[in-house]
């Protein structure tokens, strides 16, 4: 059974940030980025302990055809959501959230 996931404020700003800079690239591919980053989320849902581990609790997964990792947390009832970092930015600033 998948596990629900929640976004932080944070992480829907990221989204918001790159839909918008895509989109103003080409109109259609900041769909095709949220579609992609549907299937991460998807994969992330129904088994986040196959993503790799990095920091702490802080495990990672990669947007298929986007330059993007979504960072998270397996939680014991659901996945908390922290960033959809883009692979060029700095990646000590990758996870800058904090826990609720």
């Amino acid at each position: 059974m998948p596990f629900p996931f929640e976004l932080t404020e944070e992480a829907k700003r990221d989204i918001t940030d790159s839909f918008s800079f895509y989109e103003s690239k080409q109109p259609g591919l900041g769909r095709n980025f949220l579609e992609n980053l549907d299937l991460c989320f998807k994969s992330i849902s129904e088994n986040p302990l196959k993503h790799p581990g990095k920091r702490g609790d802080f495990r990672e997964a990669l947007v298929p055809k986007f330059p993007f990792l979504v960072v998270f947390e397996s939680l014991k009832d659901k996945v908390l959501i922290y960033a959809v970092f883009h692979t060029s930015r700095n990646p000590k600033s990758k996870i800058r959230k904090k826990k609720p």
